[in-house]
């Protein structure tokens, strides 16, 4: 293992879940010398693939939608929460 590059090292450990990961990383200095190496991403790969984008995407329009608003007054707040509300798919289940 210590003659995988440390690219390669970090690629497989940025497809961990968090649990795999934090275990793979405290389980061997080297493993944990690349994740230190690339934290950041590696925890950001690890947290993303534990988003199902079927339930996020909708939420995400939405605030997007929001804030093309800008700043709007209480009656745009009104109308903007009521069309989305009403018009809004419940979540799936699993």
């Amino acid at each position: 293992m210590e003659q995988l590059p440390l690219e390669l090292t970090q690629h497989v450990l940025s497809y961990l879940d968090p649990e795999s990961l934090a275990d793979a990383a405290l389980s061997c200095p080297l493993l944990y010398d690349a994740f230190r190496g690339a934290e950041s991403l590696i925890s950001k790969s690890a947290l993303f693939q534990q988003i199902d984008p079927t339930q996020v995407l909708p939420e995400a329009i939405l605030v997007f939608d929001s804030s093309k608003l800008g700043i709007p007054s209480v009656t745009e707040r009104l109308e903007f929460a009521t069309k989305n509300l009403k018009e809004r798919q419940p979540m799936p289940t699993s």
